[in-house]
């Protein structure tokens, strides 16, 4: 996985489920320093960056797949990453996925540098594309490039419903590049929304369904992560 300036929800997830699974991940991370929609300089973020470093650590690594989850925000951060990536790893497929590319993920797919888009949620997508000689057609929730460049959307996976069965998320992955994170903790209790907003398309893409995980499931979270890190905040 690829990330940028802060933990990201998605991708501590996957990362549990795939390792559940059998597969190896790993990350690169991205502070993008003077580079962001709060702080931006040209000069500073030119000095700071990092990109061609991590690309060397992808090389090392030589991944099957690389996932981008991205916000609106750094979407066109993470796909000119994207494109630098395919320079170099041709055979390593992109995949793309997370709230931007559930709103317009046809955009996405159109895009110079991206193989695949999740357009859902991913928790069965990632196992699916894990899944040797799976068919990709027999997937779910994504978009992908046919030969002829025509875009084939797969079946729709059912929203997911049982949060508690969910596993723990893997903050290891994030602690390990940036011990400092373990400073505070947030946590994540629900999905969706309970609200009805017209300028929110948010609705109409994946349905108005507000889940919640359970206080007991909550409460067991909160005690591992502090016996574990012995985080205070």
């Amino acid at each position: 996985f690829v990330a940028t300036e802060c933990e990201n929800y998605a991708i501590m997830l996957f990362s549990s489920i795939l390792k559940s699974a059998g597969h190896s991940v790993d990350i690169v991370f991205d502070p993008r320093l003077f580079s962001t929609d709060e702080i931006s300089n040209n000069f500073l973020s030119n000095l700071f960056d990092i990109r061609k470093q991590n690309i060397e650590k992808l090389k090392r690594i030589n991944p099957d797949f690389i996932g981008f989850s991205v916000y609106t925000q750094d979407y066109q951060w993470a796909l000119g990453f994207a494109r630098m990536v395919k320079k170099e790893l041709p055979h390593s497929l992109t995949v793309f996925g997370g709230i931007h590319c559930i709103l317009c993920g046809y955009n996405v797919i159109e895009e110079q540098g991206v193989d695949i888009v999740c357009d859902g949620e991913g928790e069965l997508a990632i196992l699916d594309l894990s899944t040797p000689y799976k068919p990709m057609q027999e997937m779910g929730n994504l978009l992908f490039k046919l030969p002829d460049g025509k875009i084939y959307s797969t079946e729709r996976y059912s929203l997911f419903q049982e949060l508690d069965r969910l596993p723990r998320l893997d903050r290891d992955l994030f602690y390990k590049e940036r011990p400092l994170f373990k400073k505070g903790y947030t946590i994540s209790t629900g999905r969706g929304c309970p609200f009805n907003c017209t300028f929110c398309d948010r609705k109409n893409r994946m349905g108005r369904r507000w889940r919640v995980r359970s206080p007991e499931n909550i409460a067991g979270e909160i005690k591992e992560i502090i016996a574990n890190y012995g985080i205070r905040e």
